[in-house]
């Protein structure tokens, strides 16, 4: 089940989620790692004070995506705190866990953007796919997942041991029922998921 962090709201949930046997992600996203705390260490250190047993925990989100925060990151920016945490994780709490904060579920770019494929490919370069993590990535259009593809592809080697998980998908046109029956067994190929 996949729950976004707060420290008490989704706490019945979680509770709920843990007595159903589920496995577990908490969403981190940049506005909740920026919020009144020192650094991202800080953050996460109080989310897992509240929530242990979190079997993977998602760190930031369409980065670059105006509509999704108000804590805007290039992928430099974001791989500089993102490897400061997992290495802080790694030391403090062996067990965890990390997954890459989703890319951008479109292939456009814009002025704010390099569009999720590109901006995927960047965060890989600066050194996301040397680290023992998940990598998230969301799919809204089939050119999208195309690119990705690509990507996924061109880093097969160095990315071979990390599951890749598509955090989100769907049709953004609201035809959800074509997506999943057209979309779906293309990404399924495209990245090979855990059976």
């Amino acid at each position: 089940v996949r729950l976004n962090a707060d420290l008490y709201g989704v706490k019945p949930y979680y509770d709920y989620a843990l007595s159903a046997g589920l496995r577990i992600m908490i969403v981190m996203d940049t506005d909740v790692l920026f919020n009144g705390y020192s650094s991202w260490e800080a953050a996460f250190d109080a989310h897992y004070s509240r929530y242990p047993a979190t079997d993977i925990w998602n760190i930031g989100g369409e980065i670059s995506n105006p509509a999704v925060t108000d804590h805007l990151l290039t992928p430099e920016e974001y791989i500089l705190r993102f490897r400061q945490l997992y290495e802080y994780t790694r030391a403090r709490y062996p067990q965890v866990k990390l997954a890459s904060g989703p890319t951008f579920g479109s292939a456009s770019s814009s002025k704010i953007s390099l569009g999720g494929p590109a901006e995927f490919q960047k965060l890989l370069e600066l050194g996301l796919a040397d680290m023992d993590i998940v990598l998230a990535v969301n799919v809204y259009t089939l050119n999208a997942l195309y690119q990705y593809s690509s990507v996924f592809g061109q880093y097969a080697d160095k990315i071979k041991d990390n599951r890749i998980w598509v955090t989100e998908t769907g049709d953004t046109m609201l035809n959800q029922s074509n997506w999943v029956v057209d979309a779906y067994p293309k990404i399924r190929n495209a990245i090979h998921p855990e059976t």
